[in-house]
């Protein structure tokens, strides 16, 4: 997205960054929304495909997507942290908090930095 901004004009810069995002989640979207419906039982699968809804601002879908990967695996500290994200952005701060708290409560969570940068 960087490299369009250098290489464009301002506007026509932001609207070949909007085509190339909007293109990348259609894409990505469908194989998503088939490998969760393949593999219903599958938490990791859930937590990505909430990933995908979350960044193409499907929020309710988002939260939906993670409470499926927590309902099957509620040790999954990604999808709590990723829970965490879409509650903040629905502006559910309360929320929020309780699944990145969560998320922390895990001493093996790879990447407890992106908990902290989301608590703020």
């Amino acid at each position: 997205m960087d490299l369009l901004r250098k290489l464009a004009p301002a506007d026509q810069a932001d609207t070949a960054a909007w085509a190339v995002q909007t293109w990348c989640q259609r894409a990505v979207r469908r194989p998503a929304e088939k490998a969760a419906a393949d593999n219903p039982g599958n938490a990791a699968v859930w937590n990505f495909h909430g990933q995908l809804c979350f960044m193409a601002g499907r929020l309710p879908a988002a939260e939906q997507s993670f409470r499926k990967a927590l309902a099957l695996d509620p040790y999954l500290a990604d999808a709590h942290n990723n829970l965490g994200a879409a509650l903040d952005r629905a502006g559910r701060k309360a929320e929020a908090e309780e699944s990145y708290r969560k998320a922390l409560a895990d001493p093996t969570y790879p990447t407890p930095e992106k908990v902290h940068l989301n608590l703020g």
